[in-house]
């Protein structure tokens, strides 16, 4: 972490924030009892995109942030 970049460490720490914003709105209860929050990811990454974009932030800033949510759960 002391290896990076100010911008990246705040890349880094929105994303934290606004990685599993989107699992309230995506919340979905199945048939046999499990929870799942189906697509939270790139629905969460749009979520990020409007509130940055509302606030303000520069697009390369958007960008990074949208990218690492929308691809948060990928192996």
């Amino acid at each position: 972490y002391r290896e990076l970049s100010y911008f990246e460490k705040q890349v880094l720490e929105y994303t934290a924030i606004f990685h599993d914003i989107a699992k309230p709105v995506t919340y979905t209860l199945l048939d046999d009892n499990r929870i799942t929050h189906p697509r939270h990811a790139s629905v969460g990454a749009g979520m990020a995109r409007q509130i940055l974009d509302k606030e303000h932030y520069k697009f390369d800033f958007i960008s990074a942030v949208y990218y690492l949510v929308y691809y948060h759960g990928y192996p």
